[in-house]
């Protein structure tokens, strides 16, 4: 069974959240979802191109509501309610709250009323 993932933030931290993911590997764990508020193209701009860890490793694409950094397309949405997020539709397993804004167990639950199981702060 695969862990599907969602990164609710995607400044530095939930950057470095998907470098780390990518870089494990693992056939078990995917990235589904990248909720942020800025546009792809700023995203994908700056997952590619790190000050400090250099550039990411194989080719990043983007379209109006995805990105791709090498293990297929990211849904990417633009909530700044998290309780808007498609985590149902998606089949949201856990919820990597990574914006900094929701980091309170009552904060965070909106991620569970959109349908995610879990969410690690």
């Amino acid at each position: 069974m695969t862990l599907r993932l969602a990164i609710s933030g995607f400044g530095r931290i939930g950057r470095m959240t998907l470098r780390a993911v990518q870089e494990m590997k693992r056939s078990d764990m995917e990235v589904v979802l990248i909720n942020s508020p800025g546009p792809v193209e700023t995203s994908a701009h700056l997952y590619e191109f790190d000050s400090v860890h250099g550039r990411a490793t194989g080719s990043v694409t983007h379209g109006d509501d995805w990105m791709d950094v090498g293990s297929g397309k990211i849904h990417m949405s633009r909530e700044r309610d998290p309780a808007n997020i498609p985590h149902a539709k998606l089949g949201v397993d856990i919820v990597l709250e990574c914006s900094g804004k929701f980091n309170s167990r009552d904060a965070s639950a909106a991620h569970l009323a959109a349908g995610a199981k879990k969410v690690l702060v």
